[in-house]
């Protein structure tokens, strides 16, 4: 029996992510506002490298739109914005409404890359906001939102 644990033991070392620094999910309510933003913080130890940051975004089938509109920011520890901008994720095929994403049932996931081999001035505390950024001031059905900070292949 003992050979087994073994065996365990390899299967799930050989499944950590040793490029991963930060991985967080927040579940959202029924509806998301446009005034409440979803903030993920997480520390920066060694600004010599570069790091991807990917949002990661869950849809019900029944979201109204195909697609989706969310402001992005990128706050230092000073408290200092370093990239804010506007993205667009696409949850949907526009001409026939098929669903795109991974997913399974009536809900889909989707990745977007925020910052590629992206360079930290400085070590320390960083703050990422996403804020829903439709034409409406709620929008009903974004299950969860996710931040993943990894080491760049790049390095």
């Amino acid at each position: 029996m003992p050979k087994y644990y073994w065996i365990l033991l390899l299967i799930v070392c050989s499944a950590c992510d040793h490029n991963r620094i930060f991985e967080g999910f927040v579940t959202l309510p029924t509806y998301w506002h446009q005034d409440d933003a979803v903030s993920f913080e997480f520390v920066i130890d060694d600004e010599s490298l570069t790091y991807d940051l990917v949002a990661q975004i869950k849809q019900d089938i029944d979201y109204p739109n195909y697609n989706f509109y969310f402001k992005y920011s990128l706050v230092d520890p000073a408290d200092s914005v370093l990239t804010e901008r506007l993205e667009e994720a696409i949850f949907f095929e526009p001409k026939t409404g098929r669903p795109l994403g991974s997913g399974i049932g009536d809900t889909f996931d989707h990745e977007y890359v925020l910052e590629e081999a992206f360079q930290f001035p400085a070590a320390g505390d960083y703050k990422v906001d996403l804020r829903q950024f439709m034409r409406v001031d709620s929008i009903p059905n974004i299950l969860r939102l996710g931040l993943r900070i990894e080491r760049s292949t790049d390095d």
